[in-house]
């Protein structure tokens, strides 16, 4: 397997240069590139399209919240391990819901980043218990909002979707007609906010996995 090939964006020299120096004496990662501003950690990101960005929020100009928020409609696969200054009740949850797989403290020890690197790059979430349990009942409250909206036969046929049933069975299971199935399905994506119901099946399932 090849290295982690990270890259690292604060607007402190202190910390680029310090957490550069760490992650290159690492064998199992490569520092592509270093950033002290929105703009060039965008920029860079973008370009190289490095495994993961360690990203500072209290980067100058638009910030890393921004910074954060682009790379994953342009670079989805881009993986992010936030560093802040902040304590992590006040930050995490909103920067985890963008997309960041953790959230660690600037005065967190340096071993303990660096392990971070290599969850995060793994597709583990970097989180304390308490927040992780506090994104937990929010993404629940969250589903259970949505589901709780569709009516008692359009989450009968969200169900038989779920299962992989086509119009026309659900129609025939629920004795209804398939325009009638169609109309069912347009106001479940409606009220979801979904593309597709495969984007939607997809989200509940990843929900129930956290």
């Amino acid at each position: 397997m090849g290295k982690i090939r990270v890259a690292v964006a604060d607007d402190h020299p202190i910390v680029t240069q310090g957490l550069g120096s760490l992650i290159e004496q690492q064998d199992d990662m490569l520092l592509v590139s270093t950033a002290g501003t929105a703009e060039e950690a965008l920029t860079s990101t973008l370009r190289l399209e490095p495994d993961l960005l360690v990203l500072d929020l209290g980067l100058p100009n638009m910030g890393g919240m921004e910074v954060m928020r682009r790379i994953k409609e342009d670079a989805p696969h881009i993986r992010v391990l936030v560093l802040s200054v902040y304590p992590e009740s006040m930050y995490a949850v909103p920067c985890i819901e963008a997309g960041a797989g953790g959230y660690c403290h600037k005065d967190t020890d340096p071993v303990h980043i660096l392990d971070a690197i290599r969850m995060v790059h793994n597709g583990h979430m970097v989180l304390s218990e308490s927040l992780r349990s506090q994104l937990l009942q929010k993404k629940k409250a969250s589903r259970g909002s949505v589901l709780e909206s569709l009516t008692s036969r359009e989450a009968q046929v969200l169900q038989l979707l779920a299962e992989g049933k086509r119009n026309k069975e659900i129609a025939r299971l629920l004795d209804i007609s398939e325009k009638t199935v169609h109309t069912h399905k347009t106001n479940i994506l409606e009220k979801t906010r979904a593309e597709s119901f495969t984007t939607l099946l997809r989200r509940i399932s990843r929900e129930s996995e956290i």
